[in-house]
C-alpha cells in the first residue's frame, strides 16, 4: 500500500513537472489564450507592451492574487505580470518553479481613463468590503476646479510603455536593469545593517553581485563597506 501511494506521488510529481515545462513553452499570446486570468511573461519572446495603451500598477492585496486578475479581466483591461523561472531542490530532485518577479504586482494597460476607472470599480464588489486591489497613485494638484483653493488629489501613476518594455526584455533575459538613480560618487543613506542611518558616498557599482561599495562617514574617517542595493536610499 506505502509503495502503491509513493508510486502514485512521483506520477503526480511527473505530471506537474510536464505542465510546468509546456506553459514555459508557450509564447505570451498562446499563454493568454490558455489563462485568461493572467498573461505570463514565460515564452518564446518577451511580453509586447502595447504602446497606445495606458500603462498603471495595481498592488493586489494578500491572497487575492486570483481574485484580483479576475477583476481586471472582466473589465477588459490587459495585464502583464512578469515572471521568472527558477530551480529549486526538493528531495534532492532539481524542479523548475515560476515565481512573479514582483510580489503581489500587476502592470495593466488600458484604453481610457473612463476603462481605468471601470477596473477600480471591479476591486471594489462591495462598499462595506476591503479592495482586493488598489492601483497605485500619487499626490497632485487639482486643478479641475478654477477659482477655488488647490487641493491635493490622488493621480494614478502612469508608467513608460518604452521603459516597460526594456523592463519586459530584460526580465525575460534573466537579468535585471542597473539602478538608474546610483552612480559613482553619489551620497546615500544605509537603511538596514550595523552602518544604519549612515551617510555614505558610492565609491563603486557591482551590478552583477547586485552589490555597491560605499565609503560610511563614522567618526569623521570613511570606512569602506560592501552594501546590498535594498540596503542604501539616495539622498
Amino acid at each position: 500500500m506505502a509503495r502503491r501511494d509513493k508510486k502514485q506521488r512521483e506520477r503526480d510529481r511527473r505530471k506537474r513537472r510536464a505542465e510546468r515545462r509546456a506553459c514555459s513553452a508557450l509564447s505570451p499570446t498562446a499563454a493568454s489564450s490558455a489563462q485568461p486570468e493572467a498573461q505570463s511573461l514565460i515564452g518564446s519572446a518577451p511580453f509586447a507592451i502595447d504602446t497606445s495603451l495606458s500603462w498603471h500598477v495595481v498592488r493586489m492585496a494578500p491572497r487575492m492574487r486570483d481574485v484580483a486578475l479576475k477583476a481586471i479581466t472582466s473589465a477588459n483591461a490587459v495585464t502583464f505580470q512578469p515572471c521568472t523561472m527558477e530551480v529549486v531542490t526538493r528531495r534532492g530532485r532539481r524542479i523548475d518553479t515560476l515565481r512573479p518577479t514582483l510580489a503581489r504586482t500587476v502592470f495593466i494597460g488600458v484604453q481610457d481613463a473612463a476603462q481605468l476607472e471601470m477596473v477600480r470599480r471591479e476591486f471594489e464588489p462591495y462598499s462595506s468590503s476591503r479592495p482586493v486591489a488598489e492601483v497605485i497613485c500619487y499626490m497632485s494638484d487639482d486643478t479641475s476646479l478654477k477659482g477655488n483653493i488647490a487641493g491635493q488629489v490622488l493621480t494614478p501613476a502612469r508608467l513608460d510603455p518604452v521603459a516597460l518594455q526594456e523592463f519586459a526584455n530584460n526580465v525575460f533575459m534573466n537579468t535585471r536593469l542597473r539602478p538608474a538613480t546610483l552612480e559613482v560618487g553619489q551620497r546615500v543613506i544605509v537603511t538596514d545593517g550595523p552602518f544604519f542611518s549612515l551617510p555614505a558616498e558610492i565609491e563603486e557599482l557591482m551590478s552583477a553581485r547586485r552589490k555597491v561599495r560605499v565609503s560610511v562617514s563614522m567618526f569623521g574617517a570613511p570606512i569602506p563597506v560592501e552594501l546590498d542595493l535594498v540596503q542604501i536610499q539616495a539622498v
